[in-house]
């Protein structure tokens, strides 16, 4: 809503509530003054007709009617009535309404004591009394007239129609001179202010107002104007400045951008280093390692072997000697697979993707894990589901994993006594499992190895997986076994898991993923052969 309406309909009401005040009050004091005026009209009415009374001699009813219609027509009363003794206590009472009414003559039974009063309502109609008594030939009584409000209400309406017309009608040009007064004093120049600012915030800061009008508006359009110098002046400089920091901005992210690019070349060349540098090194301890081993090694052990083997046929060897003999070709056999553990470490694993018999292949490694030793006797349980039994990975990774897991499992069972709740203390199982991986459904073999062992402790089960850490005794184990197995199932993109407790025995879990699938484009390279013995640790 404009200023002006707001000043106009302030104005407006402001101008009606004070002359609906001073209407109100000025009617009320007229009516007080006409209803005043009418009742000293009918009071004096009674008076002169009580005057005129008491100086006539005895009347006549019909002059009394004479009297009372004179009454009627000098003071225009709506009724007049007279009231006399005629004694014993009797009353007659005269009662003139009009001319045409006549003269009603009635017996009262007392006079009236009543004072001159105004009724209540007059906009009913009600009429104002007069009151006066009388004595004389007459006799004695008294007189009663009453006057009409009608010409009052009349006369107050008249009154009140003309003075709202005239209220009305200097409201609605008060009302319009303000108006046009606050449009020429603020208005306009209120709407040439606001279309500056608008230009402005469009971006013309060096748009001003005139500096004219009243105190206040010229007051608030030089302090816009003022306002305007400032902000044009700041704007110069921010302007400089973004000038300015938009150079040294586009400089400082070119040479970043160089510099990252050259520290993300240097970042890969350095990685690329280090992590050839570390299989190199790792290789070369390895190889020359095994290598000495290998030539130093060897051939003695070849020789002392030979000549082992040729002590124990002589038929006529002592049962003590040939136990001894046993002993120290055990021993031999223990520094062989020792030498050959450390050739398995260092070879690099290039997967041969075939179609495996799970089944078949699960027989075989529990045969082979059994090696033909008495301690590897318990009863192993192998279960395959239908969905298991073919399989696409690298077969020599299947045997030497399932054959190093069985054969610790074994171990870990002949030194522990065979729980009666369970019919085969080592179990092997094949089953096929879909889940989520990274946002997509993979498939995966699960081969399951379970024994009812002693299990492991949390700081076992926490470095069962450490090259050369090992849970079985001094002389039984390099530590070597399960670390390779890790590497072989990571190198055909699987997974080993193990869960223990101590007293309940151990569960390794091996996931090897669909080979054909996941691996369609590796070349088959060549295969690792698992040793007949296994690699335990």
């Amino acid at each position: 809503m404009r200023i002006r309406t707001q000043l106009a309909l302030l104005v407006v009401t402001a101008l009606s509530i004070a002359f609906a005040g001073a209407v109100t009050g000025l009617l009320s004091l007229t009516r007080g003054a006409l209803e005043t005026e009418t009742a000293k009209t009918a009071q004096d009415a009674a008076e002169d007709l009580a005057h005129d009374l008491q100086r006539l001699p005895p009347l006549s009813d019909e002059a009394i009617e004479r009297r009372l219609q004179g009454a009627l027509s000098k003071y225009n009363l709506t009724e007049a009535i007279l009231e006399r003794e005629t004694g014993d206590q009797a009353v007659e009472q005269f009662r003139l309404k009009s001319r045409e009414d006549g003269l009603v003559k009635q017996h009262a039974e007392a006079l009236s004591h009543a004072r001159p009063r105004l009724r209540q309502g007059v906009d009913t109609g009600d009429d104002i009394e007069g009151f006066a008594p009388f004595s004389g030939d007459i006799g004695t009584g008294v007189v009663r007239v009453s006057v009409s409000m009608e010409p009052v209400r009349r006369q107050l309406a008249a009154q009140t129609r003309n003075t709202l017309s005239v209220v009305v009608v200097s409201v609605l040009l008060a009302g319009l001179f303000v108006v046009v007064l606050a449009d020429v004093l603020l208005g306009r120049r209120l709407a040439r202010l606001g279309a500056t600012m608008r230009e402005v915030s469009e971006g013309a800061l060096e748009r001003r107002v005139p500096v004219q009008g009243p105190t206040e508006v010229r007051g608030v359009s030089a302090a816009f104007n003022l306002m305007l110098d400032r902000l044009q002046e700041a704007d110069r400089a921010v302007r400089r400045f973004n000038e300015r920091l938009a150079d040294e901005v586009a400089a400082a992210t070119r040479t970043l951008s160089e510099q990252n690019s050259r520290l993300e070349t240097l970042n890969g060349l350095l990685l690329r280093a280090r992590e050839d540098l570390a299989q190199r090194e790792r290789m070369a301890a390895l190889g020359q390692l095994a290598a000495q081993l290998a030539h130093e090694v060897g051939t003695p052990l070849g020789s002392v072997s030979g000549h082992l083997q040729l002590a124990l046929a002589d038929a006529a060897l002592e049962p003590s000697v040939r136990e001894r003999l046993g002993i120290a070709r055990e021993e031999l056999a223990r520094v062989s697979r020792i030498i050959r553990d450390y050739l398995d470490s260092t070879r690099r694993l290039e997967p041969a993707i075939v179609d495996v018999r799970v089944d078949t292949t699960l027989s075989e490694c529990v045969e082979i894990s059994r090696g033909g030793s008495t301690q590897r006797s318990a009863a192993v349980a192998v279960q395959v589901e239908p969905a298991a039994r073919q399989w696409s990975t690298d077969e020599g990774v299947v045997r030497q994993v399932v054959v190093n897991l069985v054969a610790n499992a074994l171990d870990a069972v002949s030194s522990t006594e065979r729980r009666s709740d369970a019919a085969a203390p080592v179990r092997v199982s094949a089953s096929v499992e879909r889940r989520a991986l990274r946002g997509a459904d993979v498939t995966e073999l699960l081969l399951r190895v379970e024994d009812d062992g002693p299990g492991l402790t949390p700081e076992q089960l926490g470095r069962i997986f450490e090259p050369f850490y090992t849970t079985k005794g001094r002389g039984k184990g390099t530590g070597l076994g399960l670390a390779i197995c890790r590497e072989l199932v990571q190198a055909v993109g699987g997974r080993i898991d193990v869960a223990a407790t101590a007293g309940a025995g151990t569960s390794f879990v091996v996931r090897l993923p669909d080979g054909r699938a996941s691996r369609s484009g590796v070349r088959p390279a060549g295969r690792l052969s698992a040793p007949q013995g296994g690699v335990t640790g």
